[in-house]
């Protein structure tokens, strides 16, 4: 990725690869959506003055410990899951403990995490993902693998929007609303759409 700054953060990103070919991850945690997130990291840092040699690394790893530990505990098992990869390609314990604490605040499974800058760009990058039409094919392909029907896809996912708008936000940087406005409407268009059509049906 021309986007490197570091040689170290290059061999990660392959140490992480090679992890993901030999462990299971779940079809839309695969390591397509680490590149992703890694290409929203970088834009979202830039703009927000953040460290690019925390966040590159924190993008790389941040899902690290979802084959193991599974979604709802895979950002607080991937603090410390993830610092023997970054040991392997060179980073310092300072580094560890600030890119490791990054991962840990990359997700809401707590409620009650603190904020800090790198944690909430890692959360915006990662939602980035999650909206817009490759957030849609998502959203639609996760829900039918979990058992629900056709018809119930539109309305789940429109209810996820509004509970992550009324707990949280969907995004915490000034970077990350105004970069994810139009891929939110997309998104909340295709499954208001989907439901009117199927309506017809009833």
């Amino acid at each position: 990725m021309k986007s490197f700054t570091e040689a170290r953060q290059e061999k990660l990103l392959k140490l992480v690869k090679d992890y993901y070919k030999k462990n299971k991850f779940d079809p839309i945690h695969q390591i397509d959506h680490i590149e992703r997130v890694l290409f929203w990291v970088i834009i979202i840092s830039k703009q927000e003055k953040a460290n690019l040699s925390i966040m590159i690394p924190a993008a790389i790893v941040h899902d690290i410990a979802l084959s193991k530990y599974g979604d709802d505990f895979h950002a607080k098992k991937g603090e410390i899951f993830c610092k023997s990869f970054l040991r392997r390609v060179g980073y310092r314990t300072e580094e560890i403990k600030k890119i490791s604490e990054t991962v840990r605040l990359h997700s809401t499974d707590d409620p009650i995490r603190e904020r800090t800058l790198e944690g909430n760009i890692l959360f915006d990058a990662d939602k980035m993902d999650a909206i817009g039409s490759i957030g849609t094919f998502r959203h639609a392909f996760d829900r039918m693998n979990k058992g629900a029907q056709f018809t119930e896809i539109g309305n789940a996912t429109l209810k996820w929007f509004k509970e992550k708008e009324k707990h949280d936000s969907i995004f915490f940087t000034k970077t990350g609303k105004e970069l994810g406005k139009q891929r939110m409407r997309y998104i909340k268009e295709v499954f208001v759409k989907l439901n009117k059509e199927l309506n017809e049906y009833r």
